[in-house]
């Protein structure tokens, strides 16, 4: 846990503290880059708190747009490896449709836990990993000083922002409205139509907004 606040320290005192977090746990894991998001509450979307880079933001609107991938396996408790290239579909499509490539880089999602409760995730990606990165352990070790700076002072790290997800529950609150539906099912809506589209699920939610909630072709 040194290292992590010893490195999130040196940080411009300008940046987004969740930003340095995230900084810090790069620096010290030595990845391309590092995403950190926070579990949903009740109906709401998980919120991604801040990220380090393009490609980190990309894999995580995968997930905004699928709902799954390593960041929600992570989410229910378990670690995630993946090597370069590997995952299931349409993970591995979508990832390869946001950054341009041909597959996926190598990922890593771990829980982020105050005592036994997950609290959020940790997703890294690099391009070449080294060995120390296919050590769960060392992966846990850093993911549990990141969890402990979370849960010690909430409020220092947690700024997050949140205009993406606002507009996604608005849009899911206007496709409950107008397809009578519930919110699960205005989420897969919502989901869908991203997908299809091969769009962020914040840029689809604002599109909903737009129309007023009425599907897109009509």
């Amino acid at each position: 846990m040194t290292a992590v606040i010893s490195a999130s320290v040196v940080r411009p005192a300008g940046e987004p503290p969740a930003r340095r977090l995230c900084e810090a746990a790069r620096a010290v894991l030595g990845v391309d880059g590092v995403s950190m998001s926070m579990l949903p509450r009740a109906t709401g979307l998980r919120v991604v708190l801040a990220s380090t880079g393009q490609v980190s933001d990309d894999l995580e609107a995968v997930e905004d747009v699928l709902g799954l991938g390593p960041a929600h396996v992570a989410a229910a408790g378990s670690d995630v490896l993946l090597e370069p290239g590997a995952g299931a579909a349409p993970w591995t499509s979508l990832v390869a449709e946001f950054l341009h490539r041909s597959r996926p880089p190598w990922v890593a999602a771990v829980p982020l836990r105050d005592d036994s409760n997950v609290l959020g995730v940790l997703l890294l990606h690099a391009e070449h990993p080294t060995a120390a990165l296919w050590s769960p352990r060392w992966l846990r070790e850093i993911a549990g000083a990141v969890g402990l700076l979370l849960a010690m002072q909430p409020p220092t790290w947690l700024e997050a922002t949140l205009d993406g997800r606002h507009a996604a529950n608005r849009a899911i609150g206007m496709l409950m409205t107008t397809q009578r539906t519930d919110a699960s099912t205005a989420l897969a809506i919502l989901r869908a139509r991203a997908f299809a589209n091969g769009a962020r699920l914040d840029t689809t939610a604002w599109d909903v907004i737009r129309n007023g909630g009425r599907d897109d072709h009509g």
